[in-house]
């Protein structure tokens, strides 16, 4: 039996099945929008309540150290060298690592084959 034609000249069967998928689809969209704006709110909140803690934290520590005497002020014994040091480093690049001539892997490889030897002998015995 043929498909009846609606008056927009669309099937009508066909059509209305789209139509509601579009509508279904439409609605799973904007579900999913909503709790993903409610889950960056609470994300935000979170944030905002751990940068308060940190805050208040850092200033009762601070406050402690006052009290105990244990504050100190100015650079550590040090520090301009270990600033220095990062200086230099940044500027001639990074280090170079080592690496072994040929008889010390030669060395290396004896050495090695021989430890395997005694574990695999190990594991039988």
């Amino acid at each position: 039996m043929a498909k009846k034609v609606g008056p927009t000249g669309a099937r009508t069967a066909g059509g209305q099945k789209l139509g509601d998928f579009a509508v279904d689809l439409g609605r799973l969209l904007g579900k999913t929008q909503a709790r993903a704006q409610v889950w960056m709110k609470q994300r935000e909140a979170i944030a905002g309540q751990l940068a308060h803690v940190r805050d208040t934290a850092s200033h009762l520590l601070a406050e402690l150290g006052e009290a105990a005497g244990l504050r100190r002020s100015g650079r550590r014994k040090g520090a301009a060298r270990l600033l220095q040091d990062a200086r230099t480093a940044v500027t001639r690049g990074a280090k170079r690592t080592r690496e072994f001539t040929a008889s010390q892997r030669k060395a290396q490889s004896r050495r090695m084959k021989a430890y395997w030897a005694r574990v695999r002998k190990a594991k039988k015995g």
